[in-house]
């Protein structure tokens, strides 16, 4: 991993968001943490969206991925060497965007910030720890009632 994404350093703690929705309503979001590449399920965490009401990908994961380091932040937890985000360019900027009002900086704190459109599907595939965070996100979004 570390030489496919060109990493300076092997992540240690990774996080993956991934958004859902049930037909544009009850919008829903999962973070999945790893830890040595071992999925660390007592750090998973849920969100229901608070602030977006329809299907606005962009605007969930901006909204998730601030309260997720907001409260890292606050609680003086570590923050992740490397973050998936599922999506596209546009998630991936509401991802900066968040992190940017957090004054977090990929120069910083993060080494690498990438979606599965940043390189080859193959290799998205073989490391795929985002689609732990599609399957929780899509588990918990067909409990919430609308």
């Amino acid at each position: 991993m570390k030489k496919d994404l060109r990493l300076k350093h092997l992540p240690e703690h990774i996080e993956c968001f991934d958004n859902s929705n049930l037909q544009g309503t009850n919008p829903v979001a999962a973070c999945v943490v790893f830890r040595g590449a071992v999925p660390s399920k007592r750090e998973y965490r849920h969100y229901h969206v608070k602030s977006v009401v329809g299907p606005d990908d962009f605007a969930s994961m901006e909204e998730v991925v601030y309260r997720r380091y907001r409260r890292l932040i606050n609680e003086k937890k570590d923050l992740p060497q490397l973050v998936i985000v599922d999506g596209g360019k546009g998630q991936l900027n509401a991802a900066i965007k968040s992190l940017e009002k957090l004054n977090i900086t990929t120069e910083k704190y993060l080494e690498f910030i990438f979606t599965k459109n940043a390189f080859d599907m193959g290799y998205y595939e073989r490391i795929s720890p985002d689609c732990y965070a599609n399957d929780a996100g899509e588990t918990y979004c067909k409990g919430v009632k609308p």
